[in-house]
């Protein structure tokens, strides 16, 4: 192959590169296949893991408010013009009359504005010393008839708000020593995590921006304040100046009267003997989002080998039905890229096409993709499993709903669903585009959303018929938890839906339900990976392991079946986290396990 490609490599145009590319593709193909089988690439089987393995794996985490003892030194505000946006409840205008009295300028802006009318307002100055994203402080309102566009809103005005600010005001900002970057949230001052339900979940993205940002920037302050929302107006203004003040510690800090907390990880494996919560039984019916392969693939697998379910995968992918469903003579018994290209190529020249190296490209990857989902599909049958394939994009609101529905009333019920559909598009804050940022975002908590009203669960939905599932899991990532550089938006993306399930869990609607959210550390890349390369090198640097993928659909299998109610946001994974756990013991607070 290396010789054959020696006249592309030779090439000097790129017209001439692809048409050499073209030839050396046609020479490198098989004998034409005549079978019409359509080749079969098996998911593999993930070798048995038990709850001792799990035990010594150790890499379950629950995330525990630690008053913090060292404050550090406080270092007066720079003085300069600050934007603040609005929380509509008095804390705005109280900070400009705190920053004012200081020496510096202030302006209230509304989170709500579009995108450019935001832009709009930063480009009128170009002495901005700092921000306060007060709006997240704002208490979610869900209304009968808007429960889908509130929450978007609220998203927005958390998280998008957050990004155009902090993109429209990074120049000025990386180019001082002291600039200053606060988001506010009303969680209860632990971020959701001490048992109190937060107001608004949508503020949780504030903070999963922030933590990226914070990697980015490291000449700016950057603090995350959750406040307890019984403070007073006057206590939560100043909390926040003091956080402002203080430069040192972590991003997230917690606040309330005479109390300021940080967020530690206590490791909390399940018991071996933990008693069944939640139980998959023969028949039940489960919707598995996020395709037919990958990481969701093997996880469904892992089920299916465990009870005889009735699995139901819902991706993007458009799967052939007819007579298109079995594939062509001239794929059919081409097991390498090289000669599904090659038969491809030859497809095309027989049409009077001139082959594109980009065009065949991606038909491969086409192919490639429906081969895995059919792929899935046979193991799980294979398994003893029901199983169905349901190509939606689940950033289509009205189309996800309506193949869920198309769901329940083909099997009459929905019983369980892994919920783990995203996006991943890393770029640093700077160089991340408004589309793409609301791509991200979006795919996350729009479809978390639809999915929960569909399912019942949301504020005031009525139970559909067949009854409200026995359990939804949401498939986030450390990356929100921690924060990691380059991942700002899916970070965001990620700690929105990690609060959303703690709101969840708490409503009436959820009381036959357990919701949680499991905030993946990286799977080994060869499980089809939840991380670009890119990302996972960063991981590595920073001592975040990947998860091997049979300890990794083992622990959702014992999340689903053995984690409770009181633990909605949990972390899988190995990383410095851990090294958390020699300050909770020192301070005598590592609890049992479970």
């Amino acid at each position: 192959v290396r010789e054959a490609m020696g006249p592309v490599a030779r090439a000097r145009s790129i017209a001439v590169i692809a048409q050499k590319f073209v030839e050396v593709a046609s020479g490198l193909a098989p004998a034409p296949a005549t079978a019409k089988a359509p080749i079969a690439v098996a998911v593999p089987v993930t070798p048995q893991v038990s709850a001792r393995d799990l035990q010594r794996w150790n890499a379950r985490f629950v995330m525990v408010p630690q008053p913090i003892t060292d404050a550090g030194p406080a270092t007066p505000l720079p003085k300069g013009r600050y934007a603040i946006t609005d929380d509509g409840a008095g804390i705005a205008p109280r900070l400009v009359a705190a920053l004012l009295a200081m020496g510096s300028q202030a302006q209230v802006l509304d989170a709500g504005l579009p995108d450019p009318d935001l832009r709009a307002a930063l480009a009128q100055h170009n002495d901005w010393v700092g921000l306060f994203h007060l709006a997240p402080l704002a208490a979610l309102v869900v209304t009968p008839q808007g429960r889908i566009e509130d929450w978007h809103l609220a998203v927005t005005r958390a998280s998008r708000a957050l990004y155009t600010l902090l993109q429209g005001l990074g120049p000025q900002f990386v180019s001082r020593t002291d600039a200053v970057a606060i988001t506010a949230s009303a969680m209860g001052g632990a971020f959701g995590f001490d048992g109190v339900v937060p107001e608004n979940p949508a503020a949780g993205g504030a903070a999963g921006l922030l933590k990226a940002v914070a990697l980015e920037w490291p000449t700016v302050h950057c603090r995350a304040v959750d406040l307890l929302p019984a403070m007073t107006p006057e206590a939560q203004v100043l909390a926040l100046l003091d956080e402002a003040s203080r430069r040192s510690g972590p991003v997230e800090v917690g606040r309330g009267p005479g109390l300021r907390q940080e967020l530690l990880a206590e490791p909390r494996s399940l018991a071996a003997d933990a008693p069944v919560v939640v139980d998959v039984k023969p028949g039940d019916v489960v919707l598995v989002t996020g395709g037919a392969r990958g990481i969701t693939a093997k996880i469904a697998l892992k089920l299916a080998q465990t009870v005889a379910a009735r699995f139901v995968l819902m991706g993007t992918q458009a799967l052939p039905v007819g007579t298109e469903a079995t594939e062509a003579a001239d794929l059919a018994g081409q097991t390498s890229a090289s000669g599904v290209k090659a038969a491809l190529i030859a497809r095309a020249r027989a049409a009077g096409e001139v082959p594109r190296p980009a065009e065949i490209e991606r038909q491969w990857r086409e192919v490639q993709k429906t081969r895995e989902i059919r792929d899935t599909l046979a193991a799980l049958q294979a398994a003893g499993a029901s199983a169905e394939y349901v190509a939606c994009d689940v950033r289509d609101g009205p189309g996800f709903t309506a193949a869920i529905q198309a769901i329940r009333s083909r099997h009459g019920r929905i019983d369980g669903v892994l919920h783990g559909a995203g996006v991943i598009e890393d770029k640093l804050l700077a160089d991340k585009t408004p589309d793409s940022f609301e791509q991200v975002l979006r795919t996350k908590t729009d479809s978390a959303a639809t999915l929960a009203l569909a399912l019942g669960l949301m504020p005031g939905a009525g139970e559909p018929a067949g009854g409200r599932p026995r359990f939804v899991v949401f498939f986030t990532s450390v990356a929100g938890r921690f924060g990691n550089r380059g991942q700002g938006d899916y970070g965001a993306a990620n700690e929105t839906v990690s609060k959303f399930a703690r709101w969840l869990q708490a409503l009436p609607q959820a009381a036959a339900t357990r919701v949680c959210a499991i905030s993946w550390g990286p799977w080994d890349t060869g499980a089809g990976g939840m991380v670009s390369p890119e990302i996972k090198a960063q991981f590595d640097a920073l001592g975040i392991v990947p998860i091997p993928p049979d300890l990794g659909v083992a622990a959702l299998v014992a999340e689903v079946r053995h984690g409770g109610r009181c633990d909605p946001e949990v972390v899988w994974g190995a990383g410095p986290w851990a090294n958390d756990a020699a300050r909770l013991t020192s301070a005598g607070l590592i609890r049992a396990a479970e």
